[in-house]
């Protein structure tokens, strides 16, 4: 039964119940009176009655009215399955009616829910094949959140080359052969002219490049005047739409290309498949998810059918989200849409999670709040995505760090908005097996942060998760999840400033990347267990009177950070600023800090190795770094600074000369 359903059977009940009421107390009376009249000999004029062939057809016509709004309400429609699940969250929407009523209701009840709605047109793997019978690269390159889920960057390497896109320069890819003494050797790139890359993945086979394109499009929106409240308006004013293209390794020619109308937000690469997310701008026309494929020289565009399109009625309609699977073998596409909320993801080897934020108005004067967590199972052996169960959590998701899967069980940890009294909470979900729901099998709603302090940053290891809140200081607490009915909290450590990123070292050991008290990059080293304070932080910036600032991308993106326990280090860019009073201005510098790191000697942060590009007519921002066979290559728009890891010593420079072929 859905929202609606649920309303109209309840009202349908009130006056159902008082027409039986009412029935009961007229009998009643009729019988006492007849019985008095019997009793006094009264006989009673019969004249002719119309008020009860009135109320008879009132009844009749209530009825009727009842009956209509059942059926369209679907109050007692039969349960949907869905890949052997019985939807009670989510529906199929199976015809275009359904789809534009759920969309035109917006963020809160329409009248359009009944009636068609008016439309408004506006303007890193190793590759070990490529030199059999030899010993493969030692290779540290993208941070990845979960062994074996691919994530894309703006720099690729197998250890036999390497592949670069500088942030200015998003339309130019480079590509570098290492040789066996660790010097490079440029080879032919991709100048992509009007398409824009944002990160790829390389592959034993394929470049897998996600960018996107300027495009003139119409953007639709609802026009709700008939809605009884008014939501949020929400304009999808996109500019560009995004693109995917698969080139050749070896001679880096195109042999995919897909458009989509929409904009992809996340993908991951498991083995042989291309997993997306995107949400989809909607046209006046069509409303499905549209794809269009160019292979093997022709052009065609795909829909997504409206058998695979779910709408959750208790989920405002804020966008489309696709999930899109794409063999890179056969090159074949399988896609999933759901209405809803777009936001961040997580992915294992199996599953596939999406956390939305939303505000709702499911009825008049009430708003409801949360983050929409939505399950997609993968399947082992075609590899197509199929949506599992939801649930809605208090509080709000601010990165994919803050969910985790393990032993069958996901973890999430969710905090308030700024300025609420809400609280921190870490939930354990279990997916239901025959039904699309995640259980809520555990919480802890207690304890996680002071007063008005947020979350700022989690990190999963098994069966502990860290949380770092922050208003004034910054309490790292570690917690015991091994028991979801019974979650405890085991440490509690507090300093000044905040981090946002927290690194797992070892079982007892921490890293983390964060603010100070006067918000410059610093980094820690920390114990779980039975201990109070950081062990040591180092401030990458000693400003005086807070003359001077830091920033690093290492502080929102965690690609940005070069990190490897095994080999002890951890590497990030960092752009300062220092106020230079003789010039009167900020004077502005971008540096690589490489930070050899062991918790068995002192210090256990040891002064980094700094290592500085040419500077440009712009300031000019170290991208990235990677490690091959104990060198540091550091890359950045003017060029490639390599250091090597056994003298420590800036070995070679090369400038990134133009044009990249």
């Amino acid at each position: 039964m859905n929202t609606y359903g649920v309303i109209a059977t309840i009202i349908v009940g009130l006056i159902i119940s008082f027409l039986i009421l009412r029935s009961i107390y007229e009998y009643k009376w009729n019988q006492r009176l007849k019985n008095y009249q019997d009793k006094h000999h009264i006989t009673h004029v019969r004249q002719q009655n119309i008020v009860r062939p009135v109320r008879r057809g009132l009844i009749g016509l209530t009825l009727m009215v009842i009956l209509g709004v059942f059926i369209i309400t679907g109050t007692f429609d039969l349960p949907q399955t869905y890949h052997d699940k019985t939807l009670l969250n989510a529906r199929i929407v199976r015809n275009e009616h359904t789809l534009r009523n759920k969309i035109d209701a917006g963020d809160g009840f329409s009248l359009y829910d009944f009636f068609p709605g008016n439309w408004v047109i506006g303007e890193d793997a190793v590759d070990q094949e490529a030199n059999p019978g030899a010993k493969a690269p030692d290779v540290v390159g993208t941070n990845l959140q979960v062994l074996g889920v691919d994530e894309a960057d703006i720099i690729k390497t197998d250890g036999y080359e390497i592949f670069y896109t500088p942030r200015y320069q998003s339309n130019r890819l480079y590509r570098y052969e290492v040789n066996p003494d660790g010097s490079l050797t440029k080879k032919q790139g991709l100048d992509l002219l009007d398409v824009y890359i944002t990160e790829f993945y390389l592959t034993t086979d394929s470049l897998v490049v996600i960018g996107y394109f300027e495009e003139n499009l119409d953007t639709y929106y609802a026009f709700n005047d008939a809605a009884l409240i008014l939501p949020n308006s929400y304009f999808y004013g996109y500019r560009y739409s995004s693109i995917v293209r698969i080139y050749d390794r070896t001679d880096l020619s195109l042999d995919y290309e897909l458009k989509t109308i929409g904009d992809i937000q996340a993908h991951r690469i498991i083995d042989d498949t291309l997993y997306m997310v995107s949400y989809n701008k909607i046209t006046k026309d069509e409303l499905r998810p549209q794809f269009t494929i160019n292979k093997d020289g022709e052009t065609h565009t795909s829909y997504v059918g409206y058998e695979d399109i779910l709408i959750f009625d208790a989920i405002p309609a804020y966008n489309m989200t696709t999930i899109s699977s794409l063999n890179l073998d056969t090159l074949t596409l399988d896609h999933t849409t759901v209405v809803g909320v777009y936001g961040h993801i997580y992915m294992t080897k199996t599953s596939l999670y999406i956390a939305g934020m939303f505000t709702y108005y499911p009825t008049l004067n009430t708003m409801v709040t949360g983050t929409h967590i939505t399950k997609f199972s993968i399947d082992s052996d075609t590899h197509k995505v199929n949506y599992s169960g939801s649930t809605i959590l208090e509080g709000y998701v601010e990165n994919q760090f803050w969910l985790d899967e393990y032993e069958g069980l996901l973890r999430v940890v969710t905090t308030r908005s700024w300025g609420q009294t809400d609280k921190n909470r870490l939930y354990v979900l279990k997916e239901h097996e025959t039904q699309d729901t995640l259980e809520h099998y555990g919480l802890l709603d207690e304890g996680i942060g002071k007063p008005e302090e947020r979350v700022t940053s989690v990190r999963f290891d098994k069966y502990l998760a860290y949380v770092v809140t922050y208003r004034q200081i910054d309490p790292l607490y570690t917690i015991d999840i091994s028991n979801p009915k019974d979650i405890k909290i085991l440490n509690e450590i507090e300093e000044p400033g905040y981090n946002t990123y927290l690194h797992v070292w070892d079982e007892t050991h921490l890293i983390g990347i964060g603010y100070d008290e006067t918000f410059n990059v610093k980094i820690s080293a920390y114990n779980t267990t039975n201990t109070t304070a950081p062990l040591e932080t180092y401030l990458l910036s000693n400003p005086d009177e807070n003359a001077g600032w830091s920033y690093s991308e290492a502080l929102s993106n965690h690609k940005a950070i070069l990190v490897s326990p095994e080999h002890g280090f951890i590497g990030f860019a960092a752009n300062t600023g220092e106020f230079n009073e003789d010039l009167g201005y900020y004077e502005y510098s971008s540096q690589y800090y490489l930070f050899y790191i062991d918790f068995n000697t002192s210090p256990i942060i040891q002064n980094p190795y700094i290592i500085t590009h040419a500077s440009t007519e712009y300031t000019n921002q170290i991208d990235r770094g990677i490690y091959i066979n104990n060198i540091f290559y550091t890359f950045s728009s003017s060029g490639i600074v390599l250091f090597d890891g056994e003298t420590k010593v800036v070995t070679e420079t090369y400038t990134l000369n133009h044009p990249v072929l």
